[in-house]
C-alpha cells in the first residue's frame, strides 16, 4: 500500500507494547497487595474499549477525507492546485510533526 504510513504503524505498535507492560505492571502491584483484585482487568478492558472507539474514529475520518494524506499525491495532475481542504489538512499535519506541535505557528484566517 503506498499511501500507508510506516510511522503510524510502529507507534501502534509501540502502544500495545506500552500497554502490556503497564497491565502487567498492574498485575504485579496487585499480587503484592499495592492494588485492589481486579482493577488491572478493568484496566485492560477500558483501553480495548478506547482503543475500538480511536479505530472507529479514525475510520470515519479517513471515509469523511479528513486524514492528510501520506506519500506522493496521485490525483492531483500537473498544474493543478489541491485545494483549501487538502492544504488545512497538510498545515495540520505538519504543526503536529514539528517539535513545538505548532505551538508557535499562527493561523492565518480565510
Amino acid at each position: 500500500d503506498p499511501m500507508a504510513d510506516p510511522w503510524e504503524k510502529l507507534r501502534e505498535e509501540k502502544k500495545g507494547r506500552v500497554d502490556k507492560n503497564v497491565e502487567a505492571r498492574m498485575r504485579n502491584a496487585e499480587r503484592s497487595g499495592v492494588l485492589d483484585r481486579g482493577s488491572a482487568n478493568k484496566f485492560g478492558k477500558n483501553a480495548n474499549r478506547l482503543a475500538k472507539q480511536r479505530d472507529i474514529a479514525k475510520e470515519k475520518e479517513a471515509k469523511r477525507g479528513l486524514v492528510a494524506p501520506v506519500g506522493v499525491p496521485l490525483d492531483v495532475k500537473a498544474g493543478q492546485q489541491r485545494g483549501k481542504p487538502s492544504t488545512q489538512l497538510a498545515l495540520r499535519a505538519t504543526q503536529v510533526s514539528t517539535a513545538s506541535l505548532g505551538k508557535f505557528d499562527k493561523q492565518r484566517e480565510g
